[in-house]
């Protein structure tokens, strides 16, 4: 997994998941749906990359926040705690959101919300260590 944050338009951020999901042979895309329901997957299946690859078949699982932020995190930090989850490179503004996020706060951690969903989607699939590599 790598941090691709940024502003883009719904093109945009559907053609760099799916880039993504072909850079890193994951599994599938993992996209909260609270705030765009199903045109995510709708954008997803759409794109259509330089070199031909599309996102029609690629494995998508929506998931929707039904729990608040804290509660969501709660076995993701365990895994911390316990060594199970390892960063790699450099992720300094995930980490910054990390160290200084504070529940109740003003602001939604982007960075930090996706991580713990695709921690989530990983550990909870099979137990394993995982790890993270940054980009610069």
């Amino acid at each position: 997994m790598a941090d691709l944050s940024g502003t883009y338009t719904p093109s945009e951020w559907a053609t760099v998941a799916v880039q993504a999901y072909y850079d890193s042979n994951a599994d599938r895309i993992v996209a909260e749906t609270n705030q765009g329901g199903d045109m995510v997957e709708t954008v997803v299946r759409q794109v259509r990359l330089p070199d031909g690859r599309t996102g029609r078949n690629v494995p998508y699982r929506k998931v929707t926040a039904t729990r608040g932020k804290v509660l969501r995190a709660e076995p993701v930090q365990a895994l911390y705690e316990q060594r199970r989850v390892h960063h790699v490179g450099h992720l300094a503004e995930l980490e910054s959101q990390m160290t200084t996020w504070v529940p109740g706060t003003n602001g939604s951690p982007d960075r930090l919300d996706a991580l713990v969903w695709g921690v989530s989607a990983l550990a909870f699939k099979q137990a394993r260590t995982l790890s993270f590599a940054g980009t610069a």
